[in-house]
């Protein structure tokens, strides 16, 4: 949602604002890192330590890096919601000009209380697991971008972060804290799964 607020007014095109997007999606992974690295613990982990292969080799506390393989992952979650978001953004902003910027971000703002109308036309744009590539495109493109903010870079234990796109538990934890979205979602609403 952040690049909707940021950035959609003022984008002319879907693609410049899918830069936007990108964007964001990069400031996302600077900031997730950062604080990652801010909250490495201190306290040693020894007797999980004993059943990781590398520590006993190394001399190495798991938390000081001690693990054969140290990577760490990252939740991809709503992925589907947010390409459903995005396609429906194409859509009747940019594609048939049906609705406005200014518009679509009064509805979110409201969770759509006043804006029923609107939001069923953002509930029958093109959605995610229907074989459709208006819509598949739009989440392909976002899986690049999140992958490539996070494949590969250094975690500062002898590992690499590595994006993926389960969700665990995540879908219901940080939906609970995001405002409505453009693909119709109110409020504090649960994440499609994947």
């Amino acid at each position: 949602n952040r690049a909707l607020y940021r950035s959609l007014a003022s984008s002319e095109s879907f693609a410049q604002f899918m830069t936007c997007v990108k964007g964001e999606l990069e400031k996302e992974a600077e900031e997730t890192i950062k604080k990652s690295a801010e909250m490495q613990s201190p306290v040693k982990i020894q007797y999980l330590s004993l059943f990781v292969g590398g520590c006993l080799e190394k001399g190495l506390d798991i938390s000081e890096g001690g693990a054969k393989y140290n990577n760490y992952g990252v939740h991809g979650v709503g992925l589907s919601n947010a390409a459903d978001a995005l396609a429906a953004i194409k859509k009747t902003v940019f594609d048939d000009r049906s609705v406005t910027p200014c518009r679509l971000i009064a509805a979110l703002d409201a969770d759509f209380d006043g804006y029923g109308e609107l939001r069923n036309t953002l509930l029958s744009c093109p959605k995610m697991g229907n074989n459709d590539d208006y819509v598949d495109r739009i989440a392909e493109e976002l899986i690049d971008y999140y992958s490539e903010a996070f494949n590969g870079r250094d975690n500062g234990h002898g590992g690499i972060w590595r994006a993926g796109s389960g969700s665990a538990q995540s879908y219901r934890t940080h939906a609970a804290v995001t405002g409505a979205t453009a693909d119709g979602r109110h409020a504090g609403d649960y994440y499609a799964c994947s």
